[in-house]
């Protein structure tokens, strides 16, 4: 129950993070733990859906890719029951999605971080559902962050860790990520 009131709180804007990053990480983890395989598939499909624009822009502007290696995988696991999925269809999949993600290196800009982001979240969540391992899906929030975390850097490059943590996009990315799990929770 304290973790609910630890949620309630922060949705109503009355808990504060004393070192935001390692709490909500915390935090994050001891929800994932309790949720059923289907409730962390809505979780991070939710965010996959979020971050596929950002992998759009950079095929936009690099011609690169494929969006709909991205798009048909999310469609998949959200058109699908985990226990009617196909391994060998989610490892098709994953090769596919794989095959077309970036890597930062070779274009060395924000956009392909954010693509890059995009794609591995997806990749993870496939990676979830060959293997079940819940980890996977702290990992796949961290995609988010990592992305709303490069915006902020990229729109302002002169703030602090602690001002990054602080900034209410990262704030209010945070708290949606807990109001989903809440909803999951009661749903």
């Amino acid at each position: 129950m304290k973790i609910l009131t630890f949620i309630r709180n922060l949705i109503n804007g009355n808990e504060k993070f004393a070192n935001p990053y390692l709490e909500f990480n915390f935090k994050l983890k001891q929800q994932i733990e309790t949720l059923s395989q289907e409730k962390l598939l809505a979780f991070g499909l939710d965010i996959c859906k979020r971050l596929l624009p950002e992998y759009i822009k950079f095929y936009d502007r690099h011609q690169w890719g494929d969006p709909d290696a991205l798009s048909e995988a999310i469609n998949y696991c959200k058109s699908h029951k985990i226990d009617e999925m196909q391994k060998s269809k989610l490892q098709e999949y994953h090769n596919r999605v794989d095959a077309v993600t970036p890597d930062t290196e070779d274009f060395g800009d924000y956009d392909g971080s954010y693509a890059l982001n995009a794609g591995c979240s997806v990749i993870t969540l496939l990676d979830f559902l060959i293997n079940g391992d819940k980890a996977s899906i702290l990992d796949i929030s961290t995609y988010m962050t990592d992305t709303v975390d490069f915006k902020l850097c990229e729109a302002y490059p002169d703030l602090t860790d602690k001002e990054i943590d602080e900034h209410p996009d990262m704030i209010n990315e945070r708290k949606y990520q807990f109001e989903l799990l809440l909803f999951l929770i009661r749903s």
